[in-house]
């Protein structure tokens, strides 16, 4: 097979969202074609709960639903399965299972899926697997490199721009609401989009927690608690108390039935005191016009506040 002619599938859902200009942009620097499943629609949605069980998480749910849709358009479909970052930085037990979830989901088109494994406590980090993911589809070890380097630079002047965007937003006279999600919420069609969307209705300036989140800001959690189990709600923590200053209001939105969120985000509903917040959790049943009236109602009490400050 020609490698230039590959088409490498990628599933718009989990953690795409977190790494989306890095993911595609590794396999377009290989020379290969990427195959970007759409937006989460009704299809997909419907799709991804009949394949699953009923205890996962929605998520996970959309994500089967994004595999189902790429079987036949592609040679290979891109799962990455990540553990952990260290003893300390540990993932959610579903970024590390998805693989053999999908696995085991579609088991006749098992050779089509291409695992990428990060696990540093054992030994296994970033740039060596994407390295492996590389070999397996039989580019050399110099154009793996060339590839992954190249994609690190599309990642970090992405993220560079988000960065600077919600900087000039915290300087908004606007009333400015942050919402506070893992990226794998906030930017799905089904769960995020929606909310984000009924925000800008408002006429609110609507800060995306995911554009500062990171790095520099995640040692910031320990303001709330002394220790955290999830590298991501780490950070999503630590960059909220960077940011408390400049907001006048925050919107959590927690997937149903997510396990570390109920926990992290009933946290900050319970230590949080000086900013008023809502928490929004949507489920498979959850209504777009419900979550409007709820949005409308915690602006319009922002709003209220905001005259007896």
């Amino acid at each position: 097979m020609d490698l230039k002619s590959l088409k490498i599938g990628i599933p718009r859902a989990l953690l795409y969202h977190r790494y989306p200009e890095f993911y595609k942009a590794f396999f377009e620097k290989l020379g290969c074609n990427v195959v970007l499943s759409p937006e989460t629609n009704r299809d997909i949605f419907s799709k991804g709960i009949a394949l699953s069980i009923d205890e996962s998480c929605l998520p996970s749910k959309i994500y089967l639903g994004h595999i189902d849709w790429l079987l036949d358009k592609c040679d290979f479909i891109f799962i990455p399965r990540v553990s952990n970052f260290g003893f300390t930085d540990k993932l959610c037990a579903k970024f590390y299972a998805v693989y053999d979830i999908v696995a085991s989901t579609f088991p006749k088109e098992k050779d089509k899926f291409l695992d990428l494994n990060i696990d540093y406590i054992n030994g296994k980090k970033e740039k060596p697997a994407f390295l492996a993911v590389g070999k397996k589809l039989g580019f050399s070890k110099k154009e793996t490199i060339q590839a992954y380097d190249k994609a690190k630079q599309v990642e970090h002047t992405a993220n560079a721009e988000r960065r600077e965007k919600l900087l000039k937003q915290l300087k908004s006279d606007k009333l400015k609401i942050l919402v506070v999600s893992h990226a794998y919420n906030t930017y799905d069609e089904y769960i995020g989009k929606p909310i984000m969307r009924a925000l800008a209705k408002q006429g609110v300036e609507v800060l995306n927690i995911l554009d500062i989140e990171g790095e520099d800001t995640k040692a910031l959690f320990t303001k709330y608690t002394k220790s955290l189990y999830w590298a991501y709600n780490k950070e999503l923590v630590g960059a909220l108390v960077y940011l408390e200053e400049f907001i006048d209001g925050i919107v959590i939105i927690t997937a149903f039935p997510c396990g570390p969120d109920a926990m992290v985000n009933e946290m900050l509903l319970r230590r949080q005191k000086k900013i008023p917040m809502i928490n929004l959790v949507i489920d498979e049943l959850a209504a777009e016009g419900g979550l409007e009236t709820r949005i409308e109602a915690f602006v319009d009490m922002l709003s209220e506040f905001q005259k007896t400050r």
